[in-house]
């Protein structure tokens, strides 16, 4: 992709981080929203990878993205940042020391803007959605729901890990799947399609070495077990624990909503997105329950960067006279800015 210099001189910017146990990802982009740098490194997210290692990571890559920048701006690396926001999973777990060290190693202890830290939900619901307040489930390796107002949580579901939740997660699908398989191989019955796909998987024949090996491997690893049920379809077994699984899922945005169908709400995490195996029917039965507004989620970088020029600018406001259409268009234009940033397709909700 060729990148054009843009001629300014006093142009202040804002950064945008999702940061997550596989990569660390930031963007730059002008006050006005045009993304004019993107960097990309390792694993940043504190809880899996120690916080000096996620403060040298993170650094780096905000390093590399200021350098990308200054050579955009017309060369000049003197444009100053003047908000953060940084999305982070697990970021309830930090307190307030460990937060505030971070910030301080990452941008500087001296650093005159705010710096702010936020959850993986907040930045995948504004990655879905120019709404300012809604809600987003994200149904992936792990699984849960928040309510989200301005990138702040209000109220949350679930999402606790796989030893006490997660539940409608690729890990709970991996455990139902063998759970499954156990009962059709105590009963004596003929393995059907989803119990032979997971005997051939962990390599086992019957219950014994099938939950051995289960221990062996450790609970987490089950979530590799999660493609095997709709792959198994139209097997009863399967079909029964996608049903659960959607259930769980879409009960948990309704819980949270309490009535309030008006609002926004954004499908995050693979189980729920795209082809995933739960998206048509979590969204069939959140329409059932009357929600109209089902959003996808998009790139989590681009909804770090909204809530970091939302909470700069207040863009998620209407306009003069009730218009909704310019936070809409806005939010839109920054997305696909980020896309051409990056040299990909815009995604556009």
């Amino acid at each position: 992709m060729t990148s054009y210099p843009i001629a300014t001189a006093a142009l202040e910017l804002v950064l945008g981080a999702d940061i997550g146990g596989t990569s660390t990802r930031i963007a730059l982009a002008t006050t006005s929203g045009e993304v004019v740098a993107t960097a990309t490194g390792g694993p940043g997210n504190p809880a899996a990878v120690g916080l000096s290692a996620s403060v040298a990571t993170v650094r780096d890559v905000v390093t590399e993205a200021r350098k990308a920048a200054a050579t955009r701006l017309d060369g000049s690396s003197d444009q100053p940042i003047v908000a953060a926001t940084v999305g982070l999973a697990g970021v309830s777990t930090l307190d307030h020391e460990t937060a505030a060290r971070f910030r301080d190693e990452v941008f500087g202890p001296d650093h005159s803007y705010d710096v702010r830290l936020v959850s993986d939900f907040a930045v995948a619901y504004s990655s879905g959605t120019w709404h300012s307040h809604g809600l987003v489930t994200i149904a992936g390796t792990g699984s849960g729901a928040m309510e989200i107002r301005d990138g702040d949580q209000l109220a949350r579901r679930d999402g606790w890990g796989w030893l006490l939740g997660d539940e409608g997660s690729g890990w709970w699908l991996g455990r139902e799947a063998v759970r499954a398989s156990l009962r059709e191989l105590e009963h004596g019955t003929d393995p059907g399609p989803l119990t032979r796909s997971v005997l051939t998987t962990l390599g086992t024949t019957g219950a014994a070495d099938t939950i051995a090996e289960c221990y062996r491997r450790g609970p987490r690893e089950l979530s590799v077990l999660a493609r095997l049920v709709s792959d198994a379809l139209p097997d009863p077994a399967a079909a029964d624990i996608l049903d659960r699984a959607a259930a769980l899922v879409s009960r948990r945005l309704v819980d949270l909503a309490d009535g309030r169908s008006d609002l926004a709400i954004v499908l995050a995490g693979s189980l729920v997105t795209g082809s995933g195996p739960l998206a048509e029917p979590v969204r069939h039965r959140l329409q059932e329950a009357g929600f109209a507004a089902v959003h996808e989620a998009g790139d989590g970088l681009a909804g770090a960067l909204w809530l970091a020029l939302t909470g700069r600018g207040g863009r998620t406001q209407a306009d003069p006279g009730g218009d909704t259409g310019g936070p809409a268009r806005q939010w839109s234009a920054l997305l696909g800015s980020l896309g051409v940033c990056r040299g990909i397709s815009p995604h556009h909700m």
